[in-house]
């Protein structure tokens, strides 16, 4: 389920994972987070920003796209 930027506000997050690799979006002063983790490594793959939701979820799903293949 897609959260609206008002959940994301109250500190909801967005979560996804496979084989351990994990993507999270989320919301904080303003900033959308968007991280990736390896916990099989224990390693942060990557941490992407944006200021608006839209180019948050494109960044979301174009990590989803590159490390949950």
């Amino acid at each position: 389920m897609m959260l609206k930027a008002y959940d994301l506000s109250c500190g909801y997050v967005e979560k996804v994972e496979k084989n351990k690799v994990v993507i999270i979006l989320w919301r904080e002063h303003g900033i959308y987070h968007i991280r990736v983790h390896d916990f099989n490594k224990k390693i942060r793959l990557a941490w992407k920003t944006a200021t608006n939701l839209t180019e948050a979820r494109k960044m979301f799903k174009k990590m989803k796209e590159d490390f949950l293949k």
